[in-house]
């Protein structure tokens, strides 16, 4: 998902937020439009501010003011880690006959 300037006909820019993940491009939301930059910079930042906090994937916020302690509490509250074999990637793989 990412945002796009589109600009009209009338030379007015409109912000839209758009989705490809099918393939297909879809217009989720228009944010707004204006003739004024520094107004569309502004719809731009809502449109950012639109995408970061919209369903689906998430961003971790790691701007705190103690980064330190925010990544022990994610160290500490890892359950578990899994690293799967090599064996499990190509999964079973048949027996050749030998060449003599």
């Amino acid at each position: 998902m990412y945002w796009r300037r589109k600009k009209n006909k009338s030379d007015v820019v409109s912000v839209q937020v758009i989705d490809k993940s099918s393939g297909k491009y879809k217009v989720i939301k228009t944010i707004g439009s204006s003739a004024i930059e520094s107004e569309v910079d502004k719809l731009i930042r809502q449109a950012q501010y639109f995408i970061d906090s919209y369903g689906g994937q998430q961003q971790f916020d790691f701007i705190l003011g103690d980064d330190a302690r925010y990544f022990q509490s994610i160290y500490e509250n890892i359950q578990q880690v899994q690293l799967p074999g090599p064996e499990i990637i190509p999964g079973k793989l048949p027996i050749l006959p030998s060449i003599s």
